[in-house]
């Protein structure tokens, strides 16, 4: 019984080689392998591509390291954009080209492709205007990191500039995220602060030295409480006016938009602590004035300037 059922299993064997073999197709199969081998030289081909592309920008990306931080953040970002770009050009490109060698119609598809892009775009208006808006102002730079500014009614030290948001962070450690789109005006005031001249009567000069640490003193214990208060007064040196007053003149820094902590914070607490410490001053005779550094700078250098000429 056995023998005739391995027989049978055997001629049963022989009939499906048989009709395997008629029904082969050799053409059929051999198209399939031409297909399988290059969709496997074309994925190589996007891998490759796409690790060219990431090791240039990352190149590129460390090239632009050693300049500014705008120049640093603005490489980085175009770095990654022209990575990201280029890397779903080759996966779209790659997989068309697959697609077509496989014998699909990709007419249709990018027919189909172009309407899904459209609504796609349309409903995401504001990411695009986010992303534009993102790029003219690391192209123009606009904002560097670090720097303090005011955008959109809110003022702090720049975090970040990105392709989509600005991140400020404000003097009280609150974080501000604005969408690019929503940027309308920009006030940058660069990464310095407000310079503001003291000037403190001192009737003689036998009360110089009581009215110097009677000023340090109450400025340092303002710059403890108030983090938008930069550090102790520094005092300049004596000055003297027209009709013979003697000054003595400290210098404090504060943030901007900040100058009225001087006129609701300092002279208040300078004119307590000279009254403190017996010292009868006049409050016309406790002057502030205030002045941005930048200023300052262009003021001092177009100054010099016109001393040159004078003296050409």
């Amino acid at each position: 019984m056995f023998e005739r059922i391995s027989v049978w299993l055997g001629e049963l064997w022989d009939r499906l080689l048989k009709d395997y073999a008629e029904q082969f197709d050799v053409a059929f199969w051999s198209q399939v392998v031409q297909h399988l081998l290059s969709t496997t030289v074309i994925l190589s081909l996007a891998v490759l591509g796409v690790f060219i592309v990431r090791t240039l920008t990352r190149r590129a990306a460390r090239v632009g390291r050693y300049g500014s931080p705008l120049a640093r953040r603005r490489a980085e970002t175009v770095a990654s954009l022209v990575y990201s770009i280029a890397k779903y050009v080759i996966y779209i490109s790659c997989g068309m080209w697959i697609l077509t060698c496989w014998g699909v119609d990709t007419k249709s598809l990018i027919v189909g492709s172009a309407v899904i892009g459209a609504a796609v775009g349309f409903g995401s208006q504001g990411l695009v205007q986010d992303v534009i808006v993102g790029l003219s102002i690391l192209a123009e730079e606009q904002l560097a990191v670090g720097e303090y500014v005011e955008i959109c009614g809110r003022t702090g030290v720049v975090e970040e500039v990105g392709l989509r948001v600005v991140k400020l962070r404000d003097p009280l450690g609150v974080q501000h995220v604005i969408f690019n789109r929503t940027i309308a005006m920009v006030s940058n005031y660069g990464g310095s602060s407000l310079e503001a001249l003291v000037d403190v009567s001192v009737g003689g000069r036998e009360a110089i030295d009581r009215v110097r640490e009677t000023v340090v003193k109450a400025g340092a214990e303002l710059a403890g409480e108030l983090p938008f208060y930069l550090g102790v007064p520094h005092e300049v040196g004596l000055i003297e006016n027209s009709v013979g007053e003697i000054y003595l003149r400290f210098r404090v820094r504060i943030l901007p938009q900040r100058d009225s902590v001087l006129q609701d914070q300092l002279l208040p607490r300078l004119r307590k602590a000279l009254a403190q410490a017996k010292l009868t001053i006049p409050d016309d005779r406790i002057r502030v004035v205030v002045v941005g550094e930048k200023f300052r700078q262009i003021v001092e250098r177009v100054d010099t300037t016109q001393a040159l000429r004078a003296v050409e």
